[in-house]
């Protein structure tokens, strides 16, 4: 079973967009929502990233209607990189 928790919500110091924060099964998880799209990458530390974009998500689905969407596919994504 996947834990998640929501760390911080905040705005971007550089282009004032939205930035979430979670913590999933251990490993930060950090979000950037920018242009009708959510960017986001895992961080392991030393051991490095991976990343992520609706972007590509969008493009199969024609549109990700929201920020709950976009947060859903962000979340999905980290689940399974994770277990």
């Amino acid at each position: 079973m996947a834990t998640l928790s929501l760390e911080n919500v905040g705005e971007d110091d550089h282009c004032g967009c939205r930035v979430e924060e979670f913590l999933v099964n251990g490993i930060d998880l950090h979000v950037h929502y920018e242009d009708g799209r959510a960017d986001a990458y895992l961080d392991w530390g030393d051991e490095g990233q991976l990343e992520f974009s609706t972007k590509r998500v969008a493009v199969r689905t024609h549109k990700l209607p929201d920020i709950r969407a976009q947060r859903l596919a962000v979340l999905r994504w980290a689940k399974d990189m994770t277990q």
